[in-house]
């Protein structure tokens, strides 16, 4: 089951696949991929175009950086 923290912020078309766990306060930016079994935890920032494979988590305060195409 996926579980949704609160007071998180989630921008345009985002995925969240099953079985995720999003903590609190977490920031998720236009166009990310979060695949299945994916922990986040608090006050997580993820950028623009960021895809997260399965079974990672990320720990609580990390920003992660997005794809810039030129």
């Amino acid at each position: 089951m996926t579980k949704v923290g609160n007071d998180n912020q989630f921008m345009v078309n985002n995925h969240v696949a099953h079985d995720c766990l999003l903590s609190n306060y977490c920031i998720i930016s236009n166009n990310n991929i979060l695949s299945r079994y994916v922990k986040l935890d608090d006050y997580v920032i993820v950028g623009g175009m960021s895809a997260i494979h399965q079974f990672c988590q990320i720990g609580a305060y990390v920003m992660i950086s997005g794809v810039v195409q030129k």
